[in-house]
């Protein structure tokens, strides 16, 4: 028997369930912010925070004190995200996490250095960036980091000061 003969149940189940999971969230609706936190999850640990939870204060004090969440951190966004031969896709991958992260310190503490600081990687990486290439792996430098700024873009969303212009030329990145 094929190995594609053994594998097709088990890739119905998946599709069946891809299709279940995409009628489900149609169903409910998408609320802001949803891509990996809900405002329950930053209700939650500014409650913590406040309340003085040893390890969310500690965890919370980990993400600050990285060098990714500095509202001063400056990005330096490639014209091209190359994966596979002359690699630079760990410039994407610093700025991504870099926007990532000071979005999550904006929406936990309310720090608008962080959000500006957000928005300007986010905005310098849509003006900047025209294609992703490299070999079989440039697949991944579409994913992983492109999926970690449309996160922080995601955070940054309503937030007053990333200009509706540029919000959308970000979108249409």
């Amino acid at each position: 028997m094929k190995v594609s003969n053994l594998l097709k149940p088990m890739r119905d189940i998946v599709l069946l369930l891809a299709v279940f999971a995409v009628q489900t969230a149609m169903g409910q609706g998408f609320n802001h912010p949803g891509c990996l936190h809900t405002q329950a999850d930053f209700d939650r640990i500014k409650a913590q925070i406040t309340a003085k939870e040893t390890a969310v204060v500690q965890d919370y004090a980990k993400l600050t004190n990285n060098s990714h969440s500095s509202s001063s951190y400056n990005p330096n966004p490639q014209s091209s995200i190359i994966r596979g031969g002359a690699d630079n896709y760990s410039v994407a991958m610093n700025d991504a996490a870099a926007a990532y992260q000071n979005a999550l310190v904006w929406k936990i503490s309310g720090d608008k250095a962080h959000a500006d600081n957000a928005v300007n990687i986010l905005n310098a990486w849509a003006r900047t960036c025209k294609m992703v290439t490299g070999d079989p792996n440039a697949a991944l430098a579409s994913g992983l980091y492109g999926y970690e700024f449309a996160n922080a873009g995601e955070l940054m969303r309503d937030y007053t000061g990333w200009k509706p212009t540029d919000f959308k030329s970000f979108q249409q990145w």
